[in-house]
């Protein structure tokens, strides 16, 4: 299943330590589309995990997360005009 994650984490409060950490999280799981946006292939069960391991990564009175799982056959739903991400093949995704 591709998931789009999107975030918007405020600087107040520490942000830019969590922005960094969010950030960074993602980079791990899934593909940078923009700078708040990414692209997580992963299994229901991987799923779970990372919203369970975002959770924690938040301040809930400040930042927003969400999650939009696009489903199993999303690539034929993917459209994008102008520069495409590149994706790294010889990077490990951990989840």
């Amino acid at each position: 299943m591709i998931i789009l994650c999107v975030y918007d984490i405020s600087v107040e409060n520490k942000g830019e330590s969590r922005l960094r950490k969010i950030a960074k999280y993602c980079e791990n799981v899934g593909i940078r589309i923009q700078n708040s946006v990414f692209e997580i292939n992963c299994t229901p069960a991987e799923y779970i995990k990372i919203k369970y391991e975002l959770s924690f990564l938040i301040d809930y009175d400040y930042d927003t997360i969400r999650l939009y799982n696009l489903g199993r056959d999303a690539s034929n739903k993917i459209e994008s005009i102008g520069l495409e991400p590149k994706l790294d093949t010889n990077k490990d995704f951990i989840i």
